[in-house]
């Protein structure tokens, strides 16, 4: 049992195990391991919990001054004599949570007051072990110098599952000087590149200041639950392509109720995105997040969701991006309902070559500039089988509805539209009233955007 330690169930052999083992640790590094007499329920203070203060100006009773130091004597503990570990206020290096040492909580004591640095190493964090909980902490790089020195603040591998990442600031997980090599990851979860996987629930944290990306999640049989993050890029740059959160390479998971903004690349050849969904498992669902800033833009795409397939994108803002609010490309029974896309620079939703998706109950307005020349829904000539339905669609410039497609559907398309309501149609029909219809010929083109994954 992780609270307290109960005595009363082990037998002689087992106490004198035990004993043996903290014996050997105590005469190995005294100044770190704790006696005996710590590690007892008879000794209340230490009963429930380790702890680390690295000056021992905050918490009297704290036993270490190092959070790997606690975690190493826990690991070498009999798995019914381990604890969690509370951490006060100061200042930290890497922890490494080895194989093994499931069900282990570490938590700062005061928020945000407990910070994590590299010292050097690659990741601020590694977790390698089942249902660890990492609450509270400042998490933060930067990388020792240029190019590649820091990979990740927190990352989840080793097969690792049901690890909680919650309420932390993870922050300047960035090469120093911020550079454009693609490294720096807020929160990684598996990576397809490096043969690991791992499943988190990552929720409630602020994360910035990053490198390539936010969150991710990456490879086959991993999974990732992104909820109540707020995740800001660096704004306007010409240094790299970022991504707010990232659900890719046959990985799954969900991303709700996050706030993703600044994430954009001022070259404009790749689109950087707040929610990039490439080559996941099917079935993610991005549900309910503000893709919005006060200022301008928010991010190139909002959403963008590539080989996709049976994804749900539900209830999402995704406004003011300097390209589209919502893309699909290449997705096979794709669902994109209830979404506000409006004053994007081209596209409030966009297909490319995407089929069998529905996009219903949206609402998208005034997308497109005299400058980008947009529509608020739109499919392109590869796109077939899809149906829009009940949506609303107003003072886009220039079409409120266009469809390049050809086909048995709707007005000559290969696509079926119906129920929404728009003023400007391409062709004609797509949307009621169908005033102000233009003929094909008279529509600007879209090509599908380029973008830029952390690379497995």
């Amino acid at each position: 049992m992780r609270h307290g330690l109960q005595l009363a169930g082990l037998g002689g052999a087992a106490i004198a195990a035990a004993l043996a083992i903290f014996a050997t640790a105590a005469s190995a590094s005294p100044s770190t391991t704790p006696p005996w007499d710590q590690w007892t329920s008879e000794a209340p203070a230490y009963a429930q919990n380790l702890v680390v203060d690295d000056d021992g100006a905050e918490c009297a009773n704290a036993q270490y001054t190092d959070i790997q130091a606690a975690v190493d004597d826990d690991a070498a503990a009999p798995p019914a004599l381990r604890k969690n570990i509370q951490v006060c206020p100061g200042t930290y290096s890497h922890v490494d949570v080895p194989v093994g040492l499931d069900d282990l909580k570490i938590t700062s004591t005061t928020h945000w007051a407990a910070t994590i640095t590299p010292d050097g190493n690659n990741d601020v964090v590694d977790i390698n072990a089942n249902n660890v909980k990492l609450r509270n902490f400042t998490i933060s790089g930067p990388g020792s110098g240029g190019c590649g020195t820091i990979n990740a603040g927190v990352f989840v591998k080793s097969g690792a599952t049901g690890v909680l990442i919650k309420n932390n600031h993870v922050t300047h997980i960035r090469d120093e000087p911020f550079s454009g090599c693609q490294n720096g990851i807020g929160v990684i979860v598996g990576r397809a590149s490096v043969g690991e996987t791992g499943s988190a629930t990552v929720t409630g944290n602020v994360i910035d200041d990053f490198q390539k990306g936010g969150v991710v999640v990456s490879n086959t049989g991993s999974n990732g639950v992104i909820t109540g993050n707020k995740v800001t890029g660096q704004g306007p740059t010409d240094v790299i392509a970022q991504n707010g959160i990232q659900i890719s390479f046959g990985s799954t998971g969900s991303a709700k109720g996050n706030t993703v903004y600044g994430n954009i690349y001022t070259p404009q050849d790749t689109v950087s995105t707040g929610i990039l969904l490439y080559q996941p498992g099917d079935s993610v669902v991005v549900q309910q997040n503000n893709l919005i800033n006060g200022g301008l833009p928010s991010n190139d795409v909002g959403v963008y969701a590539y080989q996709s397939n049976s994804v749900s994108i539900q209830g999402n803002r995704a406004n003011l991006s300097s390209w589209d609010g919502i893309d699909l490309d290449t997705v096979d029974g794709g669902s994109v309902s209830g979404n506000l896309t409006q004053q994007n620079e081209e596209l409030g939703v966009g297909l490319f070559a995407t089929t069998n998706s529905s996009i219903s109950g949206g609402t998208a307005n005034r997308n497109g500039t005299v400058s980008k020349p947009g529509a608020g829904l739109f499919a392109d000539s590869g796109s077939s089988g899809n149906t829009f339905s009940g949506n609303s669609a107003k003072q886009n410039f220039q079409y409120d509805c266009q469809d390049d497609s050809t086909g048995g559907g709707t007005s000559g398309t290969a696509n079926t539209w119906t129920g929404n309501t728009g003023t400007t149609s391409s062709p004609a029909g797509l949307c009621n009233p169908p005033t102000g219809a233009a003929a094909k010929t008279d529509a600007p083109r879209f090509a599908p955007r380029t973008v830029a994954p952390l690379a497995g």
